[in-house]
């Protein structure tokens, strides 16, 4: 007969015990939440999110992204070990738990955030947000004179630096109020 402990069966066991004394997701999962937390204040800080709804938005969602991160790096590592015990004994799980819980990790975070947002993104108000930026911004172009539209965003001749500044002093030179224009259109 066979001593305990060998066998697959044995082996999987102590490799499993061995992996998950070593185990990254948590860490893992701990950084990529405070990252995300120190991005977005920053974010935030700097007036790239404009309102507390907008930044707790993006906050839950990157903690929600993490959490994603530590399940999906547990279930996907414990695959990966236990394929990689099957295929290559010890040195395939330990190849397999890195593998899957990288793999897993990824696709965690990812399902986690588009849930997040299939779930939460009218509560938080984030479409409003981005609404309210895309008519600033096709405001601001219009009264450059574009259309607003990827024909003229993406038309070289038309779009750069150059014609941008141009199109800016014939506006200075009609609204400036030591040009004619009113202080009140001015600002």
């Amino acid at each position: 007969g066979q001593a305990a402990g060998s066998g697959l069966l044995g082996t999987t066991t102590d490799v499993f015990k061995e992996l998950r004394q070593v185990e990254g997701a948590g860490p893992a999962a701990i950084a990529m939440g405070a990252f995300e937390s120190l991005y977005h204040t920053v974010r935030f800080i700097n007036g790239d999110i404009e309102t507390w709804n907008e930044f707790g938005y993006h906050l839950s969602k990157g903690w929600v992204a993490a959490a994603g991160l530590y399940g999906g790096n547990l279930i996907g590592g414990t695959i990966g070990a236990t394929a990689g015990a099957v295929i290559g004994g010890p040195l395939g799980a330990m190849i397999g738990k890195i593998l899957g819980g990288i793999v897993g990790g990824l696709i965690g975070a990812k399902l986690s955030r588009s849930g997040f947002d299939a779930l939460f993104k009218d509560a938080f108000g984030a479409d409003k947000e981005q609404a309210k930026r895309a008519t600033l911004i096709k405001d601001a172009l219009s009264l450059f004179g574009y259309a607003g539209g990827a024909d003229d965003l993406n038309n070289e001749n038309i779009f750069n630096e150059k014609e941008l500044k141009r199109r800016y002093k014939n506006l200075a030179k009609i609204y400036h109020p030591d040009k004619g224009g009113s202080a009140a259109d001015f600002h």
